[in-house]
């Protein structure tokens, strides 16, 4: 149980030491959505056809419908009728640029400033280190000095 434990702590100590750097993106993901507008008004020109006939049948036409009128009983009857055509129209279409940028981590060096450590300071850590050798050996200064009299 105590191994376990400590080798978890271990694990957990190790991978606690990274830290995610998140950098600015380069790339740019373009989103372009296209819209159609389906109401259209159309504004059709204006015709006119005049017909003037002694007869009692009088037919007329233009781009988009077809006309006849008759007389039969002293009554006037007039059959106007759209033709299947179809009309040119603009129609409206919107265009919507989305521009997005996902940032995402990229691992990137950190740098780390070492300092200059001046010669009697490495001695100092020297002379200290070569202490708690010999005093794990349990060689004291006490001892040392009793070899130089």
């Amino acid at each position: 149980m105590g191994k376990t434990l400590v080798v978890i702590l271990l694990v957990l100590c190790s991978f606690a030491c990274t830290k995610t750097v998140y950098v600015p993106v380069e790339t740019v993901r373009t989103v372009t959505k296209t819209e159609r507008d389906t109401v259209v008004q159309v504004k059709i020109k204006r015709e006119s056809v005049f017909v003037r006939t002694r007869d009692t049948i009088a037919r007329a036409e233009t781009s988009v419908a077809e006309a006849e009128a008759r007389v039969s009983g002293g009554q006037l009857a007039l059959d106007l009728r759209n033709k299947d055509t179809t009309i040119a129209a603009e129609t409206k279409v919107v265009i919507i640029n989305t521009v997005d940028s996902i940032p995402y981590v990229v691992p990137t060096p950190i740098e780390v400033k070492v300092r200059y450590v001046a010669w009697y300071d490495k001695a100092i850590r020297w002379a200290g280190l070569a202490v708690l050798v010999l005093s794990a050996f349990g060689i004291t200064i006490f001892d040392i000095r009793k070899l130089f009299k």
